[in-house]
């Protein structure tokens, strides 16, 4: 019986690995309407981690989190600030410190 409910949840939700951005949001989707079910059946809970793990694998795959460098994200910090180098002299106190860091040598 276990496997009939199993095989039922896999021809419903047809878990596949996940190639696009559209695909993930519709496993995300899933994956927070199984979690808002008070209980889930073991079948329920074994498609929930077949799931999750689609979406950690093409997340990972697709978003590089720790791909950033501290310089990397100072620069972007100062963008997103509109933030200049003299804005920095008031900070860190010295111009040419100031030109090291924005040129990543320290």
């Amino acid at each position: 019986m276990q496997d009939v409910k199993l095989n039922h949840l896999l021809a419903e939700y047809q878990p596949l690995i996940i190639k696009t951005e559209d695909e993930n949001g519709e496993f995300l989707e899933i994956v927070e309407e199984l979690l808002s079910r008070p209980q889930l059946t073991p079948e329920e809970n074994a498609v929930l981690e077949l799931l999750v793990r689609l979406i950690e694998d093409f997340e990972e795959k697709h978003y590089q989190l720790n791909s950033s460098t501290p310089h990397s994200r100072l620069l972007h910090l100062m963008e997103a600030q509109s933030l200049t180098q003299n804005d920095l002299v008031n900070i860190l106190g010295d111009d040419e410190v100031v030109n090291q860091v924005i040129n990543g040598q320290l």
